[in-house]
């Protein structure tokens, strides 16, 4: 594959160029770096495992070649979601259950 990298980005070749005033389908390597592509390496994601981080891929470009490198990055921190109607009303009816159970018990310390 071709690209150009621009602004951090891949922008693949096109599958059809203009070349010396010719449209050419399907361009040879050679024809797509006459106009400024150049191939694509990509590496494999480095397999080492680090708690609370994970590997981002970015794009570097050499005189040749555009190859993709690794970073290492911490993982985000999602808020926690907000509970369901459902939940919400599980949590009311035990909240509910345990304050008449309170109001019981005192209700006989206090008339015995």
């Amino acid at each position: 594959m071709h690209a150009k990298l621009q602004n951090g980005f891949l922008r693949s070749a096109p599958k059809t160029i203009t070349l010396d005033g010719k449209a050419i389908n399907n361009p040879l390597p050679e024809e797509l770096e006459q106009l400024g592509y150049k191939p694509v390496v990509y590496t494999d994601m480095p397999t080492e495992v680090t708690e609370g981080k994970h590997w981002e891929a970015e794009w570097t470009e050499g005189e040749t070649e555009i190859k993709q490198i690794w970073k290492l990055v911490e993982d985000p921190v999602y808020p926690e979601p907000e509970p369901t109607p459902e939940e919400r009303i599980t949590k009311l009816e035990e909240q509910n259950q345990f304050l008449t159970e309170c109001l019981l018990e005192m209700s006989e310390a206090v008339y015995e």
